[in-house]
């Protein structure tokens, strides 16, 4: 399995960044990102959804999703 965590945080500048981090099961997760990027448009408003496509063909399975809120 891997893990991915994706996060949208407003910036100080106004700005949004968008980050994403992954790591196989068994391992812990990095400390920082492996990949973000800087928005300046705030993303629209609506429902949370994933989805995948895949280089070899086979089906990407998503389980356990969870979306949280940071405090």
């Amino acid at each position: 399995w891997t893990h991915l965590r994706l996060s949208i945080q407003k910036s100080k500048d106004g700005g949004w960044i968008v980050a994403g981090t992954a790591w196989s099961a068994g391992e812990q997760a990095p400390s920082t990102p492996s990949i973000s990027i800087e928005e300046k448009e705030e993303p629209p408003a609506g429902r949370a959804s994933i989805s995948g496509m895949p280089y070899s063909g086979e089906p990407i399975r998503f389980d356990d999703l969870k979306i949280t809120v940071p405090l």
